[in-house]
């Protein structure tokens, strides 16, 4: 059967949750209430037209990328928003995600030079998955530490740090290096739940800033050899792609534009 992300209504655990966080999205509220792509106005306008708003769809999408761990900032794009290595993209939208990787525990490791698409590429591989109903999590490494440590002090957070991220079937790991400032816990936080999701064939999508040589002076050979051995890794070089995304949102606010959550 076709996964239908518009018929997959998240948990009233998960719903309380995202509720605490973004109060626009109170367990009960529907899109009647609430829409945030139109405002519930049934309408947005995109390049000189109006559009017919699917208010319902938008609202669910919004949940379940919240839910995921996906940044707002991505929510509004696509493929064709990538202004960096075109031929890169198309080999990880075409290869990674066109073949069999995921089933067999495979996960993608990219790095390289600051702005140059690592987030937005491997978030839109988490933005595809999460439509075709895989159950996917996304976060910084500086964020997991947090949320690693509220569970010694909580059932709660413990489990659903262990559901979330540690058992999730598809984990982001975003920006593999901006915590190396907290001592010895980020590195062994870091390869202990490597460890355990390579051993429980789940694939984990890492970006770093870092070089090969700086990722296994600060994690260890053991941590890269597992890295080399269950990922795709693509090395990101150019130049920074976030003057073009600046611009793109200056000329929508400036024409008053909206852009649909896909």
């Amino acid at each position: 059967m076709t996964y239908n992300i518009q018929a997959d209504f998240l948990s009233d655990e998960e719903a309380a949750r995202l509720a605490d966080r973004f109060p626009q999205l109170g367990v009960e509220v529907g899109p009647w209430d609430y829409c945030p792509t139109c405002n519930t106005e049934k309408k947005y306008r995109l390049n000189g037209v109006d559009h017919e708003c699917d208010c319902r769809a938008q609202l669910q999408l919004y949940r379940h990328y919240l839910n995921s761990g996906v940044g707002d900032l991505y929510h509004r794009l696509d493929w064709g928003d990538f202004y960096g290595d075109r031929e890169l993209a198309v080999s990880i939208r075409e290869n990674y995600l066109g073949h069999s990787y995921i089933d067999q525990g495979m996960g993608l490791f990219l790095w390289g030079d600051m702005g140059t698409g690592k987030t937005m590429l491997a978030t839109l591989v988490i933005k595809d998955l999460i439509k075709r109903g895989v159950k996917c999590y996304a976060i910084t490494v500086e964020d997991l530490i947090d949320e690693f440590t509220k569970g010694w002090a909580s059932d709660d957070d413990k489990r659903w740090y262990e559901r979330k991220i540690k058992y999730s079937e598809v984990l982001l790991l975003d920006d593999l290096g901006k915590e190396r400032n907290r001592g010895s816990l980020p590195q062994s936080t870091f390869n202990g739940l490597l460890r355990s999701r390579v051993q429980g064939g789940r694939p984990t999508l890492i970006t770093t800033n870092l070089s090969i040589e700086q990722v296994t002076n600060t994690y260890g050979t053991s941590s890269m050899s597992l890295l080399y051995e269950q990922s795709l890794a693509e090395e990101f070089r150019g130049e920074d792609q976030r003057s073009e995304a600046r611009a793109r949102k200056v000329l929508l606010a400036h024409a008053g534009e909206r852009r649909p959550i896909v």
